[in-house]
């Protein structure tokens, strides 16, 4: 017995190679994913787009019909990822899903949040672009887990859906209260954007922070999507806001911390190695 569904959440990240190699394994792979779910009869394939497409638009909101403006490879590919998956249905009538998710973070999976638990941990300065007045937009990986199963079967194929929970307030505020639940001497240190911007540009360049520019470019944006659609198709509710999702993920980050310093890498799962990052945080 075959393959009913397939999730295809694979994908090289802009801090693992190329764009020629990004090209390769994101695009690429799809084309292969796709191709084997059609000769295996495969009923449904999911696919995990990111909210990278829309580039650095500002805004609250933003709908599945925001126009793309990609800045990297990563995006990109991405967009192109969503149009194969619209086209294996227009064209083959393979049923397709293409979740678009805010940044995933929870137990498990860091990201750029481990430079900011550090930060807390050692009670160092937490260093934030502009003024920290933006919103921004997080996902439990619990309630985007939820959203994938009602993907899985959900009446509906060749959509695009918006997934972030709906509760969240300035990053000032979030961060004060992590800092807060923390218990540590850490202090929120704002920084000015611009000249900001160009060091971690800099410092990208040299392979000497793992930011890629739409993550720090971001950093002092306000950036929400509309998730009513997922809302209404899927009859999807988030369970956790911002807050909780951070602080569920520093609390797990804290008690595995000692065993996952054992761990290099640059995916999600793994621990960075932030090289001059460590000066900043030795400074504060």
């Amino acid at each position: 017995m075959g393959a009913d569904l397939v999730i295809h959440a694979a994908a090289a990240f802009p801090t693992h190679g190329t764009a020629k190699f990004i090209y390769s394994v994101n695009v690429g792979g799809t084309e292969n994913v796709l191709e084997a779910a059609r000769t295996a009869g495969v009923r449904r394939v999911i696919f995990i787009s990111s909210t990278t497409v829309y580039g650095l638009q500002e805004g609250r909101g933003q709908k599945e019909e925001t126009f793309f403006a990609p800045i990297d490879p990563y995006a990109e590919t991405k967009i192109i990822g969503e149009r194969l998956f619209l086209d294996a249905w227009k064209k083959h009538h393979l049923e397709t899903v293409i979740l678009r998710p805010k940044t995933i973070i929870g137990p498990g999976r860091l990201g750029a949040f481990q430079i900011l638990f550090e930060w807390i941990a050692n009670s160092g300065a937490v260093f934030i672009l502009g003024d920290g007045k933006n919103v921004i937009q997080l996902l439990a990986v619990e309630d985007f887990v939820s959203a994938i199963v009602l993907g899985s079967r959900a009446p509906c194929s060749g959509e695009i859906f918006h997934f972030g929970t709906n509760q969240y307030r300035t990053v000032r505020e979030d961060l004060s209260d992590l800092i807060g639940h923390a218990g540590t001497s850490s202090r929120l240190v704002f920084i000015p954007r611009v000249p900001a911007e160009a060091i971690l540009s800099v410092l990208y360049g040299l392979r000497l922070s793992p930011l890629a520019a739409w993550q720090y470019k971001s950093a002092s944006q306000d950036a929400t999507v509309n998730t009513d659609k997922a809302k209404l198709m899927f009859s999807w509710t988030p369970r956790f806001s911002n807050f909780l999702t951070m602080r569920n993920n520093y609390d797990w980050y804290v008690r595995n911390r000692t065993e996952l310093k054992k761990k290099r890498g640059n995916t999600h799962r793994d621990v960075w190695n932030l090289k001059l990052m460590k000066i900043l945080e030795w400074i504060s």
